[in-house]
């Protein structure tokens, strides 16, 4: 990890979370992805979810998942003063470079004397930022059908009987 110099200035907003995890660490601030990031993440973190094999210990399946949860606290991590040297990859990068940049996250966390239990709390962490980001989304989609034209008032389409009717007496 590189130290950055001025240290970041964290926004007051509500994409910028501070949460207090990663251990002896912690707190840490992560930021919440752009929604074509946090596809890419999404996605990247599923595909080494489909790699990882049937773990009969929890240990050895949080050890192999290492890489899936570094992807997802990287691309948050924003933390104030330090930041990963490893550059990482462009949304439309393949999943391997995302494996690939996971993995050396996880290698400067452990230079850091990051622990396993620290990588879970924080992607425990970042991935409730990435939800609450696609859940915007999702939100946002259910309320817009972007696909059909404008919307109707009720009694007012083309098979409406919307013509004036005769008073009755």
């Amino acid at each position: 990890m590189r130290p950055l110099d001025p240290p970041r200035t964290i926004p007051q907003t509500p994409r910028y979370v501070t949460v207090e995890a990663g251990g002896p660490h912690a707190p840490h601030v992560l930021r919440a992805p752009t929604f074509a990031l946090a596809r890419a993440v999404r996605a990247a973190v599923a595909a080494e979810q489909s790699q990882v094999q049937s773990a009969t210990k929890t240990q050895a399946w949080l050890e192999e998942m290492s890489t899936g949860m570094a992807i997802m606290v990287g691309a948050c991590w924003w933390h104030p003063e330090l930041d990963f040297e490893a550059a990482r990859p462009g949304l439309h990068a393949p999943v391997a470079d995302w494996a690939v940049w996971g993995e050396e996250v996880v290698s400067e966390l452990l230079d850091q004397r990051y622990t396993l239990t620290d990588l879970v709390e924080l992607f425990g962490a970042a991935s409730d930022v990435v939800s609450s980001t696609h859940a915007v989304l999702v939100q946002a989609t259910e309320r817009s059908d972007f696909s059909s034209g404008p919307a109707q008032s009720a009694g007012a389409g083309p098979e409406s009987d919307s013509a004036p009717r005769a008073a009755t007496a």
